[in-house]
Parts: C-alpha cells; structure tokens; sequence
C-alpha cells in the first residue's frame, strides 16, 4: 500500500509538470496573442509579459523536482536527514520567487496602467498561493529540522 502511495504522488507530480507544460507551450502564447489584438495600446507588452511569466516556471518546476526528490527519500527510509531539510528550504525558497516575481510584475503592469482586474485578480491569486506554499514548507523544515535535532541528542545519550 505504501508503494501505492509513493507511485501515486510520483504520477501527481509527473501530471502537473505536463499539465503546466502543456499550458505554457499551447494556451499561454494564444493568450498573449488574443489580448495584444483585444488591447491594441498593450500589444508592446505582449512578449515581455509572456517571457516573464515563462520565466517563473523554472523555480515551479524546481520545486515540483524538490518535492520528487523528497517522494525518493520516503522511498529510500531516509526522510528525516538533513537533505530533506535542504529540499524543503529549497522549496521555501522556489515559492517566495515565484511570488516576489508576479509582486513585482504587476507593480509594473500596473506603472504602466496596464492593470485589467482579471489579471490583478490572477496575480493575488498566484501571489497567494506561492506565499503559502512558502510558508508550508518553511514550516516542515522547522518540524524537520527539530526532529533531527531530537534524533540526534536521543542518538548521544543511547
């Protein structure tokens, strides 16, 4: 059952990658392309706006090879190890770029009165979400970090 699990969370994993790929090579650039011919006085941002958020599926697909990298660890019996705690703070680190880059992206869009609500909307939106999955995995780095630091002093008096 548990290597039900662990398969299962792989192929999770393995489908988001796609499902995003998939959304950044077919539906992102048909966006772009609608709205600069929707909003004629934007069109200019159109390639910028488009490469900035291509750009911040790098730390996305980081983090999802963290996360994976962490599922092999289960598998391996070494979860708690101070590997696990380096993937997780990379993790960490992924979310808060991801959420620092659309922050700032939208101060731009909006310097430049490009600001339709829908995409101030879907920016909050990434913006929160990536802030949470930020602090969730600093969070379990902290737990995970305490662990092993409970693991150890029980190692040294045994």
């Amino acid at each position: 059952m548990k290597h039900f699990q662990q398969l299962l969370l792989k192929s999770f994993i393995i489908f988001i990658v796609s499902i995003i790929a998939g959304l950044c090579i077919f539906w992102l650039p048909v966006q772009a392309r609608i709205s600069a011919e929707t909003f004629p006085e934007f069109a200019y941002l159109r390639f910028p706006v488009l490469i900035w958020m291509l750009a911040t599926t790098l730390p996305f697909y980081y983090a999802l090879f963290q996360a994976f990298d962490l599922l092999k660890l289960i598998d391996h019996q070494s979860a708690f190890s101070d590997k696990a705690v380096h993937d997780l703070r990379r993790i960490s680190y992924c979310g808060l770029i991801i959420a620092a880059s659309y922050f700032v992206l939208g101060v731009l869009l909006t310097l430049v009165k490009a600001n339709h609500p829908g995409i101030v909307l879907a920016f909050l939106a990434l913006i929160f979400m990536s802030s949470t999955i930020a602090f969730f995995a600093n969070l379990l780095k902290l737990l995970l970090q305490e662990a092993l630091e409970y693991k150890a002093e029980v190692d040294l008096t045994v």
